[in-house]
């Protein structure tokens, strides 16, 4: 709950960039997949910060797709490089 209250702010000042939070979320989301060094925790926590974009938005199709996704990448050992 404190972290929604944190980063609503932040999501509020992202939105004022002409996209939603939840699209700049993505956007951050498809860097760490392209770079080489990120490991499974570092999709995880890009993918949860997706899904929370989202359900801030109410947008619950990409929430619950979004919610998968991270699912999937936190299932993976985190410590590990994605491949």
């Amino acid at each position: 709950m404190k972290w929604t209250i944190l980063a609503s702010p932040l999501l509020l000042s992202l939105s004022a960039c002409g996209q939603s939070p939840g699209e700049a979320a993505e956007k951050e989301f498809e860097v760490v997949e392209k770079n080489s060094s990120s490991t499974n925790g570092d999709l995880c926590r890009a993918a949860q910060k997706v899904a929370d974009a989202y359900l801030a938005e109410h947008d619950q199709e990409k929430y619950d797709s979004w919610k998968l996704e991270a699912g999937l990448n936190c299932a993976l050992p985190a410590g590990e490089t994605a491949s």
